[in-house]
């Protein structure tokens, strides 16, 4: 996930079914809104990535999609027997793998925790 824009890897059952590049925009979301219809028990795992993870989570949130956030370190600590290169397509790859066997836990809302770190760094 980076500026603006992020990989998506759908696995059903291990299988893979497709993969493409998500705009953060209306067009964007609309299509990944459409695209998720036709499936049942949509679960969605993704890396925070600061202010740019901000606005794919507010449309899970918004659109009542299950998913969880996960710290960029934790994702690496789980992923490490997959992990042999670092893109952020191959991470999604590994990151739809792993959400097969991911304690399907709901993200927590980490607003009230960056805020204290954030004050924590400017006192």
């Amino acid at each position: 996930m980076g500026k603006g824009k992020s990989y998506v890897a759908h696995y059903c059952n291990n299988e893979f079914k497709k993969e493409f590049e998500l705009i953060h925009n209306k067009d964007g979301f609309d299509a990944l809104n459409e695209y998720i219809k036709g499936y049942a028990g949509v679960y969605f795992l993704f890396e925070s990535a600061g202010i740019y993870s901000k606005v794919i989570q507010r449309f899970y949130k918004e659109n009542n999609i299950s998913h969880c956030m996960i710290n960029p370190l934790e994702a690496k600590f789980l992923t490490t027997t997959l992990r042999t290169w670092k893109t952020d397509k191959s991470d999604a790859h590994k990151l739809a793998l792993l959400a097969k066997n991911f304690n399907k836990r709901p993200s927590k809302n980490l607003s009230k925790d960056i805020y204290i770190k954030s004050i924590g760094r400017v006192i």
